[in-house]
C-alpha cells in the first residue's frame, strides 16, 4: 500500500515536464516541443524526446536548460544527457532535437 502512495503518477510527471517546457522561454511557448514521454515502470525510467526550436543559435543552451530543470524535478534520481546538436531545417531553421532518459525516484 506504501509503494502505491509512493509511487510517481506519470500523468503528474508529463504536466511537471510539460510545464517546464513550456516556462524556459516565455516570449516563445513553443520552444521545446515534446513529442514523446515513453514510461518504463519496471525500470522507473522515462524516455523524453522532441525538439528544440525557434530560438535561433540558443537551441543547445535552451536544451540544457531544459534537461537541468527536469533533473531538478522532485520525482527524478537521475538523468541520462542527451547528444547536444544543432541541425538547420529549411522549414524550422536551427533546432535541437532530443532523446534522453529519466530515472525515477
Amino acid at each position: 500500500m506504501q509503494e502505491k502512495i509512493d509511487a510517481v503518477s506519470i500523468r503528474q510527471l508529463r504536466a511537471a515536464v510539460l510545464g517546464t517546457a513550456e516556462s524556459l522561454v516565455p516570449e516563445q511557448r513553443q520552444a521545446v516541443v515534446l513529442q514523446a514521454l515513453i514510461f518504463s515502470p519496471m525500470e522507473k525510467t522515462v524516455e523524453i524526446s522532441g525538439d528544440v526550436r525557434n530560438v535561433g543559435l540558443r537551441s543547445m543552451t535552451v536544451l540544457a536548460q531544459f534537461v537541468d530543470a527536469v533533473a531538478s524535478l522532485p520525482s527524478v534520481a537521475s538523468v541520462q544527457r542527451p547528444v547536444f546538436t544543432r541541425e538547420k531545417d529549411a522549414d524550422v531553421g536551427f533546432h535541437s532535437p532530443f532523446t534522453f532518459h529519466i530515472t525515477l525516484q
